[in-house]
């Protein structure tokens, strides 16, 4: 993991092949652990074998990127954060935890 975020002229520049090779070969790896930028919403996803994959979050239009968590024995949980535009943040938790933790 990087100390701090990487600025936007940091970042590798790739071509749509690239770049969906590149997709390709990270979807079949497992996620270890995922984490929010501290001054934007950028995503970062810590897979298995130490690769940390890098979503920007920043945008002024549109959502960024977006985590989900499905409990699969209970359909109704789902645990889901958002990176909306303009550095805004959305989570969405099941009900039954959101009136357990504002019952705290």
């Amino acid at each position: 993991m990087p100390e701090k975020d990487p600025s936007p002229g940091k970042l590798p520049v790739m071509d749509w092949v690239e770049s969906a090779k590149k997709i390709c070969e990270l979807w079949l790896k497992k996620i270890a652990d995922v984490k929010l930028g501290k001054e934007s919403p950028h995503l970062y996803q810590i897979l298995v074998s130490g690769e940390v994959l890098f979503i920007s979050g920043q945008h002024d239009k549109f959502e960024s990127g977006q985590v989900e968590v499905h409990n699969y024995t209970n359909e109704d949980e789902v645990f889901i954060v958002s990176a909306g535009p303009g550095d805004d943040i959305a989570v969405w938790v099941p009900e039954d935890i959101l009136e357990q933790e504002m019952n705290h």
